[in-house]
């Protein structure tokens, strides 16, 4: 039996009934998070109609079945109520005088309302139902109605807010999760690459740009030859093909990339070399079955440790060299003896040791100053250098004091000839 005359009481024209209630049965808020975590926030259902007794009965029907709706009486009390806060959905009648049910059709469509609006109306005509359609009715309903049928429509439509409310929330959350994973992946430290199975870039973060010079669009689809050092290729070929996982994998190898970056005002490019700490592992379709047809490529890392190979370069020069002439030291000479001491032994050759000290040095120190003392140091192992063969070494022995080894020596009349040598070349005034 259709409910159209059961009505009780009266609405002023114009005005909106509101309610908050939670109840058992309502749907998610399609605009925002429930109130309560595992909770639904109440469905938020508008009634329009310009009679208010039939506007009464449809308000009794939808609240007998667990909702707590708001009415509008009239079109533009529709409107009002559609500014004044988001719904699910609207139960409109077309037919009323002023303001139609086709002008709030209208209306939620040039505001874009997320609502879904059900025709209620008495008009079933086929131009009626398309034209509502077509101006974007979730549904039709022809008055008079039936009870069951009407909640059927509005549950449907309830459904269909609350698939896409949680839609929108799951893509909300995934953009949200892409965007930190792309922050911390682009922020990071290290140089994070991925290869495909021909060793060929797939993806690169920014840390490329700030680390090598080249932009990242620039080395995609490029083989990882093109940065890597020409004296590391054969080493490369290890660790970007890396095809193991786990504990197996490569992890913190030395490796040396070719990096192009641009002094600021400088238009040209400088090639340099850069010390990286690789870290690499096979990927694979299916974690669990690693096989060759199932290798899809290579994930690595590359930590920037330029400045620790500096420094410890720095630090293995000043244990093995004299600082202000940067000659050998005596640990450095103490070592160079013994290699080549034992090797003249095995290949029955000989090998001499020169010993050289500079003659009233303290009086140039004295008289001049320790700096014009070291320049003469100095001066004296520039030329020193040049009087010596290739394999040959010199070192500052301390003080003012020299020593030179020289290997593969024939004669001792080659020592003398060396020494003659350098005494020449020390006669000449400083």
């Amino acid at each position: 039996m259709g409910l159209t005359d059961m009505g009780v009481g009266t609405v002023a024209e114009g005005s909106v009934s509101t309610s908050n209630s939670r109840t058992e049965r309502a749907a998610r808020d399609p605009g925002g998070e429930p109130a309560e975590a595992g909770a639904e926030a109440p469905a938020r259902i508008l009634l329009v109609d310009d009679k208010p007794d039939l506007l009464d009965s449809l308000h009794q029907l939808v609240t007998l079945h667990g909702y707590r709706p708001d009415k509008a009486l009239g079109g533009q009390a529709a409107i009002d109520a559609l500014r004044s806060g988001p719904y699910d959905v609207v139960l409109l009648d077309l037919v009323m005088p002023g303001v139609s049910g086709h002008d709030v059709l209208d209306f939620a469509a040039r505001e874009s309302l997320a609502c879904k609006i059900i025709v209620v109306s008495g008009d079933a005509s086929y131009n009626g139902v398309k034209h509502a359609l077509h101006r974007g009715a979730f549904d039709f309903v022809k008055k008079p109605y039936e009870a069951g049928e009407l909640m059927a429509t509005m549950e449907t439509a309830l459904r269909q807010c609350r698939l896409e409310a949680d839609n929108a929330r799951m893509s909300r959350r995934l953009e949200e999760s892409e965007a930190l994973h792309r922050f911390i992946v682009n922020h990071s430290p290290d140089l994070i690459y991925m290869l495909d199975r021909h060793g060929c870039f797939t993806f690169l973060n920014d840390r490329v740009e700030s680390l090598l010079g080249y932009r990242r669009d620039e080395l995609i689809g490029r083989h990882y030859s093109e940065i890597v050092d020409p004296e590391d290729l054969d080493r490369a070929r290890h660790l970007f093909d890396e095809r193991r996982t786990g504990r197996r994998a490569a992890s913190n190898v030395e490796i040396r990339l070719k990096s192009r970056r641009r002094p600021q005002g400088d238009r040209v490019f400088h090639n340099h070399v850069v010390w990286a700490e690789l870290t690499a592992m096979g990927v694979y379709r299916d974690p669990r079955e690693r096989t060759r047809d199932g290798f899809v490529g290579s994930y690595g890392t590359a930590r920037d440790i330029t400045a620790r190979k500096e420094a410890e370069e720095v630090i293995n020069f000043q244990a093995y060299h004299d600082l202000l002439t940067r000659l050998p030291n005596r640990a450095l000479l103490r070592d160079r003896l013994s290699l080549a001491i034992a090797q003249s032994e095995r290949n029955k050759q000989k090998l001499a040791v020169m010993f050289l000290d500079l003659d009233r040095f303290k009086i140039v120190n004295d008289t001049l100053g320790h700096t014009i003392g070291d320049r003469l140091l100095k001066a004296v192992a520039n030329r020193l250098r040049s009087c010596l063969r290739s394999g040959d070494t010199l070192s500052r022995f301390g003080g003012d004091e020299f020593m030179l080894l020289l290997p593969e020596v024939r004669t001792r009349d080659d020592v003398v000839v060396i020494a003659d040598k350098i005494l020449d070349r020390l006669n000449a005034p400083f």
